[in-house]
């Protein structure tokens, strides 16, 4: 009775194996993909901020910070809540991933 047992668990985890790497790799990918997205947005941000924090807010308008968009980035990165102890950006957190 047994070896009846073993042979159908043998047979179930065999089918189950090849697909495991490929749910791996695809959980991977979507992991990376994020991750690239949040370094491009924390690293554009920490730019926007110091390039708005050197010209004292006279710089061009950016096409992903437009002043007539619902969100309009550079006015936030210039509130007190975008510095850390005076000095550094909140974003340079993000890009620390912290």
């Amino acid at each position: 009775m047994s070896m009846a047992v073993d042979r159908t668990e043998s047979r179930a985890g065999a089918s189950r194996k090849p697909n495991a790497p490929v749910l791996g790799a695809a959980i991977f990918l979507t992991f990376l993909a994020a991750s690239l997205v949040g370094i491009f947005a924390t690293g554009f941000l920490t730019y926007r901020h110091v390039l708005l924090a050197v010209e004292s807010g006279a710089v061009a308008e950016s096409p992903l910070c437009r002043a007539s968009a619902l969100v309009n980035c550079d006015a936030v990165l210039q509130t007190p809540e975008a510095v850390l102890f005076e000095y550094f950006p909140s974003s340079v957190v993000g890009l620390c991933g912290l």
